[in-house]
């Protein structure tokens, strides 16, 4: 009976926590029965959404629905009212946005791989100095433990482990100048090649556009318009539908998971981490894993 009471609460209560995500912003608390001793646990619950392997396909979703609407609002917004070289030079617009969030996307890919690069020849040169201090470390080590020294050797064999180690962070803090000005450098060169690739496309859409003939001369050309206007609205809303049903989903899958290993592990409130700063059990990490693990 009192399994059934925790799992009716469990179920109530993470609903109203996982949907505090998307429409709350104050802290959502949840707390079993009182009379049972309190086992507190947290939860992240924006990490546990974000890491569900299906959360990807949510942010497809979303990012294809903004891009419709965007592609709506400008080539349809004011098309009537302003008529069509509105409407074409507002679609030239979009391309160039479209086409400069696409750059940057490009851009901060090889960013993050130059950084990555960077790093890793960072790590191997300081292996390098590592290596070469090594064995005189080592040695002053062995000695310590394996001779029997008096105070003045003592001493000195600290003196002289101290200047090594001080020799090697020297090396260690010029090595990681050297590479930070060449991350810089680098970097530097990457914004102005994006620059350069911005402005090769707006001289592209420039050329384009110029003698693009104008939209709606023609009645079938309108009835056209008309058409595409009215597939956009029928995408935009299926997208809608999608988006929901996903999400709808992904938090009954989180929460589902979340009352298991409640129950499990005898957990009588669970609470949202991201307003908390308390000692409690973390449960965001094992249900990532287990969400992980059932969906491959």
């Amino acid at each position: 009976m009192k399994n059934n009471k925790i799992i009716f609460l469990s179920y109530s209560i993470i609903i109203i926590i996982i949907l505090s995500y998307f429409f709350i912003s104050k802290q959502t608390v949840v707390i079993n029965d009182k009379t049972a001793t309190e086992v507190i646990a947290v939860i992240d619950i924006k990490k546990a959404l974000t890491q569900h392997p299906e959360y990807k396909q949510l942010e497809t979703l979303k990012n294809a629905l903004t891009m419709v609407e965007q592609y709506s609002e400008f080539k349809f917004k004011q098309e009537e009212s302003l008529g069509a070289d509105f409407a074409l030079t507002q679609e030239k617009e979009l391309a160039i946005s479209n086409h400069k969030r696409e750059l940057q996307k490009k851009f901060l890919l090889k960013e993050e791989d130059l950084t990555k690069e960077i790093k890793n020849q960072l790590e191997q040169e300081k292996e390098k100095v590592n290596a070469s201090f090594n064995p005189e470390i080592f040695n002053i080590h062995l000695k310590f433990k394996t001779l029997n020294l008096g105070e003045p050797e003592k001493e000195g064999l600290s003196r002289q482990l101290q200047k090594l180690l001080l020799q090697r962070d020297a090396e260690f803090a010029e090595i990681e100048e050297k590479y930070k000005l060449i991350l810089k450098q680098q970097k530097s060169q990457l914004n102005n090649e994006q620059k350069l690739a911005e402005e090769d496309y707006l001289k592209q859409v420039e050329v384009e556009y110029k003698n693009k003939p104008m939209l709606m001369n023609e009645p079938s050309e309108y009835n056209q318009n008309k058409e595409l206007k009215e597939s956009k609205r029928v995408e935009i809303e299926n997208l809608k539908v999608k988006i929901k049903k996903l999400e709808e989903h992904l938090i009954s899958e989180v929460k589902d998971e979340v009352v298991k290993m409640a129950i499990t592990r005898k957990i009588t409130i669970v609470m949202d981490k991201v307003f908390l700063n308390i000692t409690a059990i973390d449960l965001t990490d094992d249900i990532i894993a287990e969400l992980k693990r059932k969906n491959n």
